[in-house]
């Protein structure tokens, strides 16, 4: 199984792939002298759903930018599959890829049932594509803005039994 870990993609690459503005990323610059967000464990359970959802969009783009910049045809299937993306090149076989964004380390993410059923049915063309350490901000009336992060990747994915764990279960009551 072969591990693919990218360049740390930084503030300064998410605004040559357009991602952010020269102000945004000026802003950032002064405010933080340039520096990355500290990693930190978890999977960002203290976050509301809106935030969840922020980060995961932003972590999708990014996803969604990696593989158009190396010259991939992607389609989000975020709303109707249980991956995110299924990326092809008109000669090659599609696979596809299970996006992961985290304000943590990127040491944990959660998968659904599905994800890991897709995952397994589908192997070897399937990816776990994470951006970690993305940092969230509350900036006035529009919501979260995301910013940073790193990204790694492994192709070929394929989470093995004793790393998943489960955090949820279907208890049915009788009533």
């Amino acid at each position: 199984m072969p591990y693919l870990r990218s360049n740390d993609l930084q503030i300064g690459d998410l605004l040559r792939m357009e991602r952010i503005s020269e102000t945004e990323y000026a802003v950032f610059v002064e405010t933080t002298g340039g520096a990355q967000p500290r990693r930190r464990g978890g999977a960002g359970y203290r976050l509301n759903q809106r935030d969840r959802n922020a980060i995961e969009l932003f972590s999708m783009n990014i996803a969604a930018d990696y593989y158009t910049a190396d010259g991939y045809t992607v389609e989000d299937t975020s709303a109707t599959e249980s991956y995110d993306l299924r990326v092809y090149r008109d000669s090659g076989v599609p696979f596809t890829v299970e996006v992961k964004g985290t304000t943590g380390d990127g040491s944990v993410v959660e998968l659904t049932a599905g994800e890991v059923k897709h995952n397994r049915e589908n192997h070897p063309n399937t990816v776990l594509f994470v951006v970690h350490g993305v940092r969230l901000t509350h900036n006035g009336p529009g919501g979260p803005v995301c910013s940073g992060g790193t990204v790694d990747f492994t192709e070929q994915w394929s989470p093995a039994n004793e790393d998943l764990r489960a955090s949820r279960y279907r208890y049915q009551t009788g009533f």
